[in-house]
């Protein structure tokens, strides 16, 4: 049986030794390799606090984080602000998260083509951020995302500040993405029908807890 991807097991995490401020408690949940959970919660619920231990911006309090890394980078972020250089084209945007891979020139050029392939920008891979809109500011973010072939994408809430229409198609086309890519994703939004029609599974954290939601939308 393949191990999953991640686990946490009874993860708790204070920024102080202070109980009131404690942010998780006895988290736990397992990601498979090929699955996409979203998380839901208010603000300060703790949903990005998961993301920051997984990229190690923060250790866990307690608990076990158990990550099983079949690639060199096991995660990369895709933040609500597209955190796109201005002054580099969409390809070298996308350039940038190879920079530290060992990878030649020709096999760089060849993989930042397949991802603008991929991502249906092949008309931008020249245009400068300020000249794209906020749906391809946000392919070209998931592009970059995706070339250093990390095991998990870890999605924050980069989906708000597009309108319906172009973002219902944004996941769609991501998740046929990380589906035939067989790459597993964590999702963190506040919109429930957003989570149902990206992801396989759904949490909720309340109390510092995390727990299945089990509602069902009508996804058309």
């Amino acid at each position: 049986m393949n191990k999953p991807c991640l686990e946490f097991k009874k993860v708790n995490f204070s920024y102080s030794d202070e109980k009131e401020k404690q942010v998780l408690k006895e988290v736990s949940f397992s990601l498979k390799k090929g699955e996409i959970i979203s998380i839901l919660g208010e603000n300060g619920a703790g949903k990005s606090t998961i993301l920051n231990l997984i990229s190690d911006f923060n250790k866990p309090t307690n608990g076990k984080i158990i990550k099983n890394n079949g690639s060199k980078i096991f995660s990369t972020i895709i933040p609500q602000e597209y955190s796109l250089l201005e002054w580099k084209t969409v390809a070298e945007n996308i350039e940038l998260s190879m920079l530290s891979l060992n990878m030649n020139e020709k096999e760089m050029k060849e993989k930042i083509n397949e991802l603008i392939e991929l991502l249906n920008l092949q008309n931008y891979a020249n245009k400068l951020p300020s000249q794209l809109s906020g749906g391809l500011k946000q392919r070209t973010a998931i592009a970059r995302a995706l070339a250093p072939n990390p095991e998990l994408l870890l999605l924050d809430e980069p989906f708000s500040f597009l309108d319906a229409q172009v973002k219902k198609s944004l996941l769609k086309d991501i998740k046929k993405i990380i589906k035939s890519k067989n790459k597993s994703a964590i999702f963190v939004t506040h919109d429930v029908r957003d989570a149902v029609i990206l992801s396989d599974k759904i949490f909720f954290i309340k109390n510092n807890k995390l727990k299945r939601y089990s509602i069902r939308l009508n996804q058309t």
